[in-house]
């Protein structure tokens, strides 16, 4: 964990309760809970731009493809010619 140990962990909660304070501390955490929920949902679930973009990022892969397999039949043209 971040290359943390247990005391350094218990001493950054202590900072943190004396900082903070005892009422501020549970709000902390529910708000950290849904911040990564969300981005954990956004992971998860991509928009439908997103997936869009990612559609678009394959046709150059297959355009691509295609081209390798022209130049193979140009290379098997060319050998026929000569």
């Amino acid at each position: 964990m971040f290359g943390l140990g247990w005391p350094e962990v218990i001493v950054i909660a202590i900072i943190g309760l004396v900082i903070f304070g005892p009422k501020k501390i549970p709000e902390m955490g529910s708000a950290l809970g849904k911040t990564l929920r969300g981005f954990k949902n956004e992971i998860n679930n991509p928009t439908s731009e997103q997936e869009e973009q990612l559609i678009d990022s394959e046709k150059p892969a297959k355009t691509c493809s295609n081209c390798r397999n022209s130049k193979g039949q140009i290379m098997v043209t060319k050998n026929q010619v000569n």
